[in-house]
């Protein structure tokens, strides 16, 4: 089978009759438990792992006490899943309230380009951001009167306020697979 829409159709189908075969009694184990279907999407050495709780509780743990965008950007990440340049190019008028809910307003601008045009959208603001006081620092930095919500990030010659950001995470929280970028699959995992 050489597609990958076939290869989970019979891995799942396969894990269908183990199941029964384990439930009726023809079999102790069944040996698709478990099993995960590997996507792989790039080359190998460009593939990153997510992050693991305890990598996620680390990361956490090691930024709590820093200020802007040190706090922030991994806090959003996670409660957000949003990419680090949709992130680090938030403007403050990005924060906004829609039909009673806060949302970043994720978009182009003069900061930041979207990968696809898909990537378009409104993020509601998880209750674990207000509660540690995320609209608190929005509001602190529009009476700054800060254009960007995190100034502090220099925008580079392609346009990205990204780069910089990505490369900072805490020293030692994950193996060598990992990247900021495996926020956002921790994300999509079903850590939020």
């Amino acid at each position: 089978m050489s597609s990958t829409p076939r290869r989970r159709t019979a891995q799942s189908a396969l894990g269908t009759v183990f199941t029964y075969a384990v439930r009726s009694g023809y079999m102790d184990v069944n040996p698709t438990q478990g099993v995960a279907q590997v996507l792989t999407k790039g080359k190998p050495e460009d593939r990153r792992l997510p992050f693991t709780l305890d990598d996620v509780k680390t990361i956490l743990d090691a930024t709590k006490d820093e200020q802007a965008e040190n706090l922030w950007i991994p806090r959003l990440a996670l409660y957000t899943g949003a990419r680090a340049n949709e992130l680090c190019g938030l403007l403050t008028r990005d924060v906004k309230q829609i039909d009673g809910v806060w949302c970043p307003v994720v978009e182009d601008s003069e900061v930041r380009t979207l990968k696809t045009a898909s990537s378009t959208r409104r993020i509601p603001v998880h209750p674990e951001l207000i509660r540690l006081g995320f609209l608190d620092f929005v509001e602190r930095q529009r009476a700054a009167r800060q254009a960007r919500l995190l100034p502090e990030l220099t925008v580079g010659k392609y346009g990205s306020a990204s780069r910089i950001a990505s490369r900072t995470a805490p020293v030692g929280c994950f193996g060598p697979l990992a990247s900021r970028a495996s926020g956002r699959c921790c994300t999509r995992r079903g850590t939020r």
